[in-house]
């Protein structure tokens, strides 16, 4: 076999060789929960200005060049339909029912918001778009029937790495456009200004008084050179705990000190999950249901559980 045969075919085993599917299955969690969260709690509170015609919207033929034509919008009783569908879908998803069917319909609400009301979707609800496209089209697991983290599934490896790829995309291109057309490599006290702004919370006042300008420009570098790098710290085994450890600091603080970004931070984390390897994520699950586990016997009325001989 020539060098070039077999190089296609280590490409080709990478990316749609078989592969345990626990990091899919915890991503598919994970991402749908921060949709959930994004949906209601940042959203839907004010159903009526964002989805009804009680609320500002961009007029027909007035979108910038760069939408298309605004989606018509909804009465009050099919705002709260929609509502009420995306929740059904949703929990159906984390639950591991209906996968196809759950993904595919807020596949469709994240369309509709994107379009309905360009002015408050902004980069978040695009990936939304992306997530759950890549979940609608995935083949599924190998035993459709057992959805558990703890069950063992074999599937394509695409679409983890499309949602891989799309992840380094995304902190490459936000670091090269830092670099390239901000400020954040000739000011020091970018970071600074925005806390200042409207992302500003309790935290956040309270670090300005506190820190130095100093701490803040280097926050502001830590910031910057992680989005460079991270797309390359995670490719590599030895160097990926380093960038994964990076990133939720990254995501941790964004989360805490910027108003409202902390749906940013739930959907940036989740993605962050597809470069756990699969013996980790066990080792993780087995963890947390094992807390989860003694914390039930805990509880008034319940019988302490002895754990099973190994």
């Amino acid at each position: 076999m020539s060098y070039l045969k077999r190089v296609l075919k280590s490409v080709w085993h990478f990316w749609f060789g078989p592969i345990e599917l626990i990091r899919l299955r915890a991503f598919e969690i994970c991402f749908t929960a921060s949709f959930l969260a994004y949906f209601f709690v940042a959203r839907f509170f004010y159903w009526e200005e964002w989805l009804t015609p009680a609320g500002y919207h961009y007029p027909r033929g007035a979108t910038p060049s760069y939408l298309i034509d605004p989606f018509p919008l909804l009465s009050g009783w099919a705002a709260l339909l929609l509502g009420a569908v995306a929740v059904a879908a949703g929990v159906s998803l984390c639950l591991g029912k209906w996968r196809r069917p759950a993904s595919g319909v807020l596949f469709l609400a994240a369309v509709y918001i994107q379009n309905a009301d360009a002015l408050s979707a902004y980069a978040l609800n695009v990936h939304y778009i992306v997530g759950f496209l890549v979940l609608f089209l995935s083949p599924g697991p190998s035993d459709p029937g057992n959805q558990s983290l703890s069950a063992r599934q074999i599937g394509s490896a695409w679409p983890i790495r499309t949602l891989q790829v799309t992840l380094l995309l995304q902190l490459f291109t936000a670091g090269w456009c830092k670099l390239q057309i901000g400020d954040w490599w000739n000011h020091s006290d970018v970071l600074w200004t925005h806390l200042q702004g409207p992302y500003r919370n309790h935290l956040s006042a309270w670090m300005l008084r506190v820190i130095p300008m100093w701490g803040f420009t280097v926050m502001q570098w830590s910031a910057f050179i992680f989005e460079l790098v991270a797309p390359v710290f995670l490719l590599f085994r030895w160097t990926r705990w380093i960038a994964l450890i990076w990133g939720v600091g990254f995501v941790s603080f964004i989360a805490l000190t910027m108003n409202d970004l902390v749906y940013f931070c739930l959907q940036l984390a989740s993605y962050l999950i597809l470069f756990l390897s699969a013996a980790e994520l066990s080792r993780v699950h087995r963890s947390v249901s094992g807390w989860w586990a003694l914390f039930r016997s805990r509880l008034p009325g319940k019988k302490e559980v002895e754990p099973s001989a190994p």
